[in-house]
């Protein structure tokens, strides 16, 4: 043991930087009726876009209602639609 000498350990320089990171949030959840996930919704113009009707998401809303699911305005997993652009708003 070497008296008056304190040795520090650096740690090794570190890559990766949290901040500095590009991150993809994947979800696994998907609608077991039409398929579609949090990325790539329903839409329909009346109600917007789909949401999670099971707490283990496995249906969406707009597979959940007959009425919503069975409409010809109903779009089902909109990012698969070539060039789909969602109606612009109104003012009411």
């Amino acid at each position: 043991m070497m008296k008056g000498k304190l040795l520090i350990k650096q740690p090794a320089e570190q890559s990766f930087h949290p901040l500095k990171t590009t991150t993809k949030l994947v979800f696994r959840e998907r609608c077991r009726h039409c398929g579609c996930t949090h990325n790539n919704p329903c839409y329909h113009p009346k109600y917007g876009f789909c949401w999670w009707e099971d707490s283990k998401h496995t249906i969406c809303s707009h597979c959940a209602d007959k009425e919503i699911k069975n409409s010809k305005l109903t779009q089902h997993r909109v990012n698969d639609i070539p060039d789909w652009q969602p109606p612009e708003e109104t003012e009411a």
